[in-house]
């Protein structure tokens, strides 16, 4: 791949994570354009090279070529920072077959009902790992344990920058995760690609993922397309009927970047690349919170985005029903 005197890419750097981008600046080595985690705008939001999706394709066109929702993946603050790639959510999983072996014929949506399943499938499947939730890797555990706080009705952060974990909610979360562990319901040393591997192969009911958490089932399980039959991507329980589930933001960003040969003209070919076709490349999966503020479960197809015509505004595909 060619590049500039000073090292930057002249084309984009995909693999570039926020860390890579931020070390680049102090450099002075920033790339045109980076793949992003949703989870590192916040923190380069202040960089002044960032340049928004907005100046260099015009607010207009972006808005009719991708949905609100969608956008909002890139928004900080109000400001549009970077343009989504790929969005999803992090959410709870239900293996069916596993359920149906410990004798639970309806996917619980309640606390209560979700303690009783993981209790049903502890004694009627050996072996098992009835919640494979997270409980290693400081990068898999915060999302596990965030979801599980909103479930209780508690908050981690609050809209406002404002530490609450500290209430009667988010104990009432922790007490809860501590009487899973003690009554083997969850277990230790799990991380999110044994929590695959547990599910896959028929050895857990429940655990948490991303939207592209059926192709690892489907390569883990042995069986293909054929594991999507036990693969059901279900509301997080929440403490009271009616009360509203809630799951985790997920997505990829391109942020484009000041500076170099392939800034101007070329980062404006690469925005209308990024452009979304809405073609989906994973499962149904429950809608985004948008950072730490909870948001309302909402089904919603994770969005592949790829470029299909740079011509006008994307359409999106028809959608299974």
């Amino acid at each position: 791949m060619p590049r500039t005197p000073a090292g930057r890419m002249c084309r984009p750097c995909w693999t570039a994570s926020g860390p890579r981008a931020a070390s680049r600046r102090s450099r002075r080595t920033l790339p045109a354009s980076a793949q992003l985690q949703e989870r590192w705008l916040p923190a380069l939001a202040t960089l002044p090279e960032l340049v928004s999706p907005e100046a260099l394709l015009g607010q207009e066109a972006l808005e009719a070529a991708i949905e609100p929702e969608v956008l909002a993946l890139g928004r900080h603050r109000g400001r549009l920072l970077a343009l989504p790639l790929i969005t999803g959510s992090i959410g709870m999983i239900a293996n069916t077959d596993v359920l149906a072996r410990a004798g639970v014929e309806a996917v619980p949506t309640t606390l209560d009902a979700f303690r009783a399943a993981l209790i049903a499938v502890r004694d009627r499947v050996p072996n098992a790992v009835p919640f494979a939730m997270a409980t290693k890797n400081a990068n898999s555990i915060p999302l596990d344990t965030l979801i599980w706080v909103w479930a209780h009705g508690g908050q981690v952060i609050n809209a406002e920058g404002q530490v609450r974990i500290n209430s009667a909610e988010g104990r009432a979360a922790v007490d809860s995760m501590v009487g899973m562990m003690r009554d083997r319901l969850i277990a230790p040393e799990i991380d999110r690609p044994d929590s695959r591997r547990l599910f896959a192969q028929g050895a857990s009911a429940f655990y948490i993922d991303a939207p592209q958490g059926r192709l690892f089932i489907r390569t883990f399980s042995g069986r293909g397309e054929a594991a999507d039959a036990f693969t059901r991507p279900v509301p997080t329980p929440v403490l009271r009927a009616g009360d509203v589930s809630h799951s985790v933001q997920w997505g990829h960003l391109v942020a484009f970047f000041r500076g170099g040969r392939c800034a101007g003209a070329g980062q404006r070919r690469r925005a209308l690349g990024a452009l979304p076709d809405r073609r989906c490349g994973a499962i149904e999966l429950p809608d985004r919170a948008v950072g730490l503020a909870r948001q309302p479960h909402r089904p919603r197809l994770a969005r592949r985005c790829r470029m299909k015509s740079a011509s006008g505004p994307m359409r999106p595909n028809s959608r299974p029903s």
